[in-house]
């Protein structure tokens, strides 16, 4: 038994070292990734996207993410495009094959509001900022799969007045690692 833990720690160690990540390229500079992703907010709020990163450190990537929101908020229907530039860093290579991520995004979008009891329709640019995390599970060097979750602030200038919010998004997400 002894000898099983000892040969199973010292795979998890070989497979953990940086040096045997590096020779498998998942997190190496000039890699272009696309990736489609998938999730829900608070209450009946759904969210799709398409992202575009390019890693130019080991590090650190730029990462631009385009959502498309849609779902129920008390009595009213939501929409919403965004578009979030930002970066992206790997905080924690747990091992080769897994990464811990932190990003922080600015945030830049168009808010639909209807409430259909009042045939009403508001409509209005929002700005604001976004933070959060993600764990990437590589399958092979060319596909990832994300696990993410993130809070935004936006703040609405709605044509009834403006209108300040915190959303919580949680992904899944595919990516295609262009090498």
């Amino acid at each position: 038994m002894k000898k099983k833990l000892i040969l199973l720690s010292g795979v998890l160690l070989l497979a953990s070292s940086p040096s045997f990540a590096d020779s498998q390229l998942t997190h190496a500079a000039g890699i272009h990734s696309v990736q489609v992703h998938g999730g829900c907010s608070v209450g009946n709020t759904w969210d799709a996207g398409l992202d575009y990163q390019y890693r130019f450190h080991k590090n650190w990537a730029l990462d631009i993410p385009v959502d498309y929101e849609w779902g129920t908020f008390n009595r009213s229907d939501f929409g919403g495009f965004r578009l979030s530039p930002g970066a992206e860093t790997s905080v924690w290579q747990i091992c080769s094959w897994l990464y811990l991520n932190l990003n922080a995004r600015m945030v830049l979008g168009y808010d639909i509001w209807k409430n259909p009891d009042m045939q009403a329709v508001d409509k209005g640019f929002a700005l604001g900022a976004s933070a959060g995390f993600n764990l990437e599970f590589f399958a092979i060097p060319e596909l990832s799969v994300t696990l993410a979750a993130s809070q935004s602030w936006k703040y609405t200038w709605l044509t009834s007045g403006p209108y300040n919010y915190f959303s919580p998004l949680f992904t899944v997400g595919f990516k295609y690692n262009i090498r």
